[in-house]
């Protein structure tokens, strides 16, 4: 909606994703080369640090250090990231309940500029200071608070990819298979996510985490570790440590499959029959490599306008195939 035509909020889509796939590859390594500084002496196990999320700026504070500006170039990165993608959102949100449900709600109709205006503004403020709520009650928490936003968001998205996929890749499934699958894959996803956070898992189950010990620390340190207890064997415990990162091509692998399975009970009955309206080709995807190929058949298109009306189809058809 910010640009001229479809064909450039393609490409802004397909750099968009080529910058994603740069960034996840940018912390793939620092993920890395954390763990290879800390895999011989674990920051958490030797009681430096309190949590994993506090690993990063531990490292940046021993490592970067040392360099004059460094660290506060740091801060001022993630503060102005942080501050962005907060206002960001909270506008989103507030927007979102003016415009689908406080207008619905209503009663006084139309509503002027001013009145959205100012309730826009309460709706920011109110959700800001419940964003900053939320801030405090996480700071509390143990748990990583990078594990508990990707397991929120591999549940309550991948169901939604999952229809998405659906309908992009299938004509046969209607709308009560799509439901169906969604439900279940959502109900799935929330219950494996409570029961990652509630049960506790032993060492050899720790969702994905790599072995890590304190054998490579320079000073002592005292460690307190737990007597063994005879716990009951629980059968979901491996179902349970499934790295959250998972989560989402999981769930979108589990409604794509089960939207195929209950389209073929509930759907077949139906006629395959599809609007051509709705169907895209290989070139309306990738317009990038397309436009050559329209350009192409342009040129000759317009040979054709020069050529005699003498001239048979086949001699037309042996054109356009050079």
């Amino acid at each position: 909606m910010c640009v001229k035509d479809t064909k450039t909020a393609k490409r802004v889509v397909w750099i968009n994703y080529a910058m994603n796939v740069v960034l996840q590859i940018l912390l793939a390594c620092v993920g890395c080369v954390i763990y290879a500084k800390y895999s011989q002496c674990d920051p958490i196990k030797a009681k430096l640090i309190s949590r994993s999320d506090q690993l990063y700026p531990l490292f940046v504070i021993q490592t970067l250090g040392r360099f004059p500006g460094f660290t506060g170039i740091f801060i001022a990165s993630i503060l102005s990231a942080s501050l962005s993608t907060i206002s960001s959102g909270v506008n989103s949100i507030a927007t979102v309940i003016v415009e689908d449900i406080y207008k619905r709600i209503s009663i006084a109709r139309p509503m002027s500029n001013e009145r959205q205006a100012t309730v826009s503004k309460v709706l920011s403020i109110g959700l800001g200071l419940f964003t900053i709520f939320l801030a405090f009650i996480v700071s509390y928490m143990k748990t990583n608070i990078m594990t508990i936003v990707l397991q929120i968001f591999g549940a309550f998205t991948a169901p939604i990819l999952g229809v998405y996929l659906l309908g992009f890749f299938t004509a046969r499934v209607q709308s009560r298979s799509a439901l169906v699958a969604f439900t279940l894959c959502l109900t799935f996803q929330i219950w494996i996510a409570v029961g990652s956070t509630v049960t506790v898992k032993p060492p050899n189950k720790q969702g994905g985490l790599l072995p890590t010990s304190v054998v490579g620390c320079m000073q002592s340190v005292n460690i307190s570790v737990p007597m063994s207890k005879n716990q009951n064997y629980n059968p979901l415990i491996s179902l349970y440590s499934i790295a959250p990162t998972w989560f989402v091509f999981n769930g979108a692998i589990i409604t794509l499959l089960l939207g195929l399975i209950f389209s073929f009970i509930c759907d077949s009955k139906y006629p395959k029959i599809v609007d051509k309206s709705l169907v895209i080709t290989r070139d309306d995807i990738f317009s990038c490599c397309s436009s050559r190929k329209e350009v192409m058949k342009l040129t000759i298109a317009q040979k054709y306008n020069g050529i005699s009306t003498d001239n048979t189809m086949i001699e037309k058809e042996s054109m356009l195939k050079t």
